[in-house]
């Protein structure tokens, strides 16, 4: 069986070149989330629910299994700009819950901070520990030149610290990503 390698093909694609690489293999790991039309995910699938083609062939589905366990890897960002300033201690307690409550032995976590600038307070580990010193590093993020008392500056966009977040986010192919967000901005990433 002849498998294009998409990852590879997107990289080489991303530095204009237009070599496809392709490979004999016997096995193919397909990994898939569905999700309703409400955007829920749908967790009642069967192999029969699923067709698989290459070629425009239908590839026979040797294997079939659910993934519900895979580690995860989870991205907080925490909103510290000016709007935000009597709410970061709240915030941070809050953030520190949840770590303790979601997180696994197998899971990672990353935090970072934005405001007038995105700021990794700590890169993925599995550690609460870890995670709560993150935590503790969490200070009011405002324009250079802004004082407290200046009107209020626009809200932080929410694209730089997503931006900043997935290059952090590196984690292995094996675990699931996920990102929470703190903010009381409308803005949505």
């Amino acid at each position: 069986m002849k498998v294009l390698l998409p990852l590879l093909v997107l990289s080489l694609a991303a530095s204009a070149q237009d070599t496809v690489i392709k490979v004999n293999v016997d096995l193919v790991n397909v990994l898939c989330s569905v999700r309703n039309k409400n955007n829920g995910l749908v967790g009642n699938l069967e192999k029969s629910d699923f067709k698989l083609f290459e070629d425009g062939k239908e590839m026979e589905i040797k294997y079939f299994t659910r993934e519900t366990d895979l580690p995860l890897t989870i991205g907080m960002l925490v909103d510290t700009s000016k709007s935000q300033e009597n709410l970061i201690e709240p915030e941070s307690r809050a953030a520190y819950e949840f770590f303790k409550v979601v997180l696994r032995k197998k899971d990672m976590a990353f935090l970072m901070q934005f405001g007038a600038e995105a700021e990794l307070l700590q890169d993925n580990t599995g550690s609460a520990k870890m995670l709560q010193d993150g935590l503790r590093q969490l200070r009011l993020s405002v324009p250079v030149g802004f004082s407290s008392t200046s009107t209020a500056p626009p809200a932080p966009s929410a694209h730089r610290p997503a931006h900043v977040a997935s290059q952090s986010a590196r984690r292995p192919a094996s675990q699931r990503p996920s990102a929470a967000r703190t903010t009381h901005s409308d803005e949505m990433l």
